[in-house]
């Protein structure tokens, strides 16, 4: 990771443009594990661009690069990157090529990454980031950088919608009553093959100690390109 201090964004110096591309020489950069917070390392200052809300933090633009391989057996996966939260306005590219901009720090993002990334074992990938973080923006300290967990996220060309599982308990108070509660489970199964798919869900209910409380079972076809939900319904004992 590296960063350009300035409280004019984007960045005067233009020392990190090519930053997003595979080649460029990040061998002198600070190495950093995420979650992580770029501003709180710098001196607080009171200048124009900072507040006592933000702690007078200094603004600027970050970078984030990450180097990794692939194993040939995620060859035909569905391959994608999911960040939790970047402060503030962040722009990712992987292998050079622009994948988005994500305009707000505070919900997460996804990128499908399945036709970019190499996963012969050898070749190598470069994530870079781009968060350029700027005052005022926030009421409290809100920090700077990839504040949050970043996961790779690897499944089938059938699989379940990221976001994809609604559990909702309808008459609750009625049924407890009477010594159970029905438990209603619907979940979104995406369909990124070719050819459709007939998917049997599977799925465990368990209690505070993670003993198996309730299952059901829930069939659906999903046509190609396209996600159906499958909706599964039990009636769990009340303990």
């Amino acid at each position: 990771m590296d960063r350009d201090q300035s409280n004019n964004l984007p960045a005067a110096t233009g020392a990190y443009a090519n930053a997003y591309q595979p080649g460029f020489d990040d061998s002198g950069w600070q190495a950093v594990d995420v979650p992580h917070d770029w501003a709180i390392y710098l001196t607080p200052v009171d200048l124009p661009g900072t507040s006592s809300g933000t702690g007078f933090l200094q603004t600027g633009l970050a970078w984030y690069r990450k180097h990794f391989t692939l194993p040939p057996s995620l060859a035909g996966q569905r391959i994608s990157i999911e960040f939790d939260g970047v402060y503030m306005n962040s722009t990712v590219w992987l292998n050079g090529q622009l994948l988005g901009n994500h305009p707000y720090a505070y919900t997460g993002y996804t990128f499908d990454i399945t036709g970019l990334v190499h996963t012969d074992g050898a070749t190598e990938n470069v994530l870079a980031v781009q968060v350029p973080s700027a005052q005022p923006s926030s009421r409290w300290y809100s920090g700077s950088g990839i504040f949050r967990n970043v996961y790779l996220v690897v499944t089938g060309p059938v699989h379940v919608a990221r976001h994809g599982t609604f559990v909702t308990t309808p008459d609750l108070e009625s049924s407890l009553r009477s010594g159970y509660a029905a438990v209603q489970v619907q979940t979104d199964v995406a369909n990124d093959g070719g050819v459709a798919a007939t998917v049997d869900l599977a799925l465990t209910i368990t209690d505070p100690r993670g003993r198996p409380a309730g299952q059901g079972t829930a069939t659906v076809s999903v046509p190609a390109g396209q996600a159906r939900p499958a909706r599964a319904s039990h009636s769990t004992a009340s303990r």
